[in-house]
């Protein structure tokens, strides 16, 4: 179980084919050895970590849990006078690339 928080608050948390808006936890079952999550929130910038599986969990109440909090940095603020862009909706990232060794 892992535990996501962000600051500011409401960022979209993307693991796999799970996602989670902060705070808020994901049960991830029997994770492979290296997963990546990704964080984003309209009008910021995204933010990707990889948790190894046997980092910084601890067994708390029977269950291995482990705390993720990430800290987004706000994007520029348009020029005055610079056409607006439009916003787009936060997607999920793309598919992480494989890891050595790993099926």
């Amino acid at each position: 179980m892992i535990t996501f928080t962000s600051r500011p608050g409401g960022a979209s948390i993307f693991v796999s084919d799970q996602s989670v808006t902060t705070p808020g936890e994901l049960n991830l079952g029997a994770m492979p050895a290296r997963i990546r999550v990704t964080a984003q929130k309209e009008g910021f910038e995204s933010s990707t970590v990889w948790i190894n599986n046997t980092a910084e969990f601890q067994k708390i109440g029977g269950v291995m849990r482990r705390e993720v909090h990430f800290v987004l940095r706000a994007l520029p603020a348009a020029a005055p006078g610079a056409p607006g862009q439009p916003s787009a909706a936060v997607q999920p990232p793309p598919a992480a690339p494989p890891v050595p060794g790993q099926p």
